[in-house]
């Protein structure tokens, strides 16, 4: 199930926040299940693409925002060790997709991927200073 950044945090003191008990435990549910789905990723910066399908709890008669499944899934991919951090250097681009499910009695589906870049080849076309041309 999608996890919204609307639900990470709570807050327990005048502008102090702390992970929320459904965050975590939603961490521990899922980490295992990427570690398992995903190898590291090995060039960075990645672009990564997710396809959430609808069912019950988030589907298009509910108030969920896509772009509010970003950060926790970021995070997790950090946690499961797919990537280092989810700082611009290593996650590049976030693309997220929603299908609508056909029922909404079944569970929402989340599709993880992730493009490396191609390694650059650079080769040198100008003469050396010390060929003559």
């Amino acid at each position: 199930m999608p996890f919204s950044a609307n639900g990470m945090y709570a807050p327990v003191a005048r502008g102090v926040l702390k992970r929320t008990k459904k965050y975590n435990a939603w961490i521990e549910k899922n980490q295992p299940l990427l570690e398992q789905a995903l190898l590291p990723a090995k060039e960075f910066p990645i672009s990564l693409k997710v396809v959430v399908m609808g069912g019950r709890g988030f589907n298009s008669a509910t108030k969920n925002d896509i772009d509010n499944l970003k950060k926790p899934l970021c995070d997790l991919l950090v946690r499961a060790k797919i990537v280092p951090d989810d700082e611009k250097q290593y996650i590049s681009r976030v693309e997220i997709s929603y299908l609508p499910s056909p029922t909404s009695k079944c569970e929402p589906l989340t599709y993880i991927s992730y493009e490396e870049p191609e390694p650059e080849i650079i080769e040198w076309t100008a003469p050396y200073f010390w060929e003559k041309e």
